[in-house]
């Protein structure tokens, strides 16, 4: 009965541990991001966004970042060229990076192209996650050529739920 107990306990401390110390990372971390850098001014248009979250979806094995969804809620534009004015904002927007993109030494990265989101991270625990992503918009200028919109670079933290 005794030696019973005692493997109830050291299965129930292995698997503590294993969670603890790099065990299997939870499968969905959401949190929130704050502006570090703005934008820059691409072609007369700039622009800010605020509201912004950050969901990481992990592979069934937990070795690669699946999809990366940025949330917006709100995205403030101006675009300035000559004989034309426009601003506006905008709310609601989602940008996906779609992965797989590998986990290695506990970090990820996507790719990076100018005019396109990206994002870094690494994981802190099992459980957390924390890094940088640069932030783009197409924003419409006039019938169906649209401008690119630089939101700056945001820093993020991200937790299973």
């Amino acid at each position: 009965m005794m030696s019973r107990n005692i493997l109830r306990i050291l299965a129930a401390a292995l698997f503590a541990f294993a969670v603890a110390f790099g065990g299997p990372p939870a499968r969905t971390l959401t949190g929130s991001m704050s502006n570090i850098k703005a934008g820059q001014e691409i072609n007369s248009a700039k622009g800010a966004a605020s509201g912004v979250t950050i969901t990481l979806v992990l592979s069934a094995d937990g070795s690669s970042v699946a999809k990366v969804t940025i949330s917006v809620k709100e995205i403030k534009f101006e675009i300035k060229t000559p004989g034309y004015l426009s601003s506006g904002t905008g709310s609601g927007t989602n940008f996906y990076i779609n992965g797989p993109f590998p986990i290695k030494n506990n970090a990820f990265k996507t790719p990076e192209a100018s005019g396109a989101n990206s994002a870094t991270g690494r994981f802190i625990s099992p459980t957390e996650a924390q890094g940088t992503a640069h932030l783009y918009d197409m924003t419409e200028k006039v019938g169906y050529q649209y401008f690119p919109i630089d939101l700056g670079e945001w820093q993020w933290k991200a937790t299973a739920k």
